[in-house]
């Protein structure tokens, strides 16, 4: 079992939840530091630009399901995805962030659902 934070189109009311639809989620929270969200049409997270702690949702997830989210993010080609710290109800976590370059406008709130 592996935990994953998601920040955009796989949180709960998007479009690829379905594939967490099965999984266990821990909460809502932000990642322990600062990254910068951009997007276009989809999120994408910048791991070296510290402009905002990030909004998400922490879930875990079985081998299978992991998988299937690696091929959904094209890691490690597209996305690649990283250990990161994650703060959920106070508590720290260690969990998987999908990360790539940047692309299209900055969302300065680090909250992919304040861009509709």
């Amino acid at each position: 079992m592996e935990k994953v934070f998601v920040y955009g189109t796989l949180k709960e009311g998007f479009s690829n939840h379905f594939i967490l639809r099965e999984t266990v989620k821990i909460g809502s929270g932000l990642t322990k530091k600062k990254y910068a969200m951009y997007s276009h049409g989809i999120p994408f997270l910048v791991e070296n630009e510290k402009v905002s702690k990030i909004t998400g949702e922490l879930y875990i997830v079985d081998k299978t399901t992991f998988e299937v989210l690696d091929m959904l993010e094209g890691h490690p080609n597209w996305y690649i995805r990283k250990l990161v710290s994650v703060n959920i109800k106070n508590e720290e976590h260690k969990a998987w962030v999908y990360f790539n370059k940047k692309q299209g406008q900055l969302i300065k709130s680090g909250n992919y659902a304040k861009t509709y």
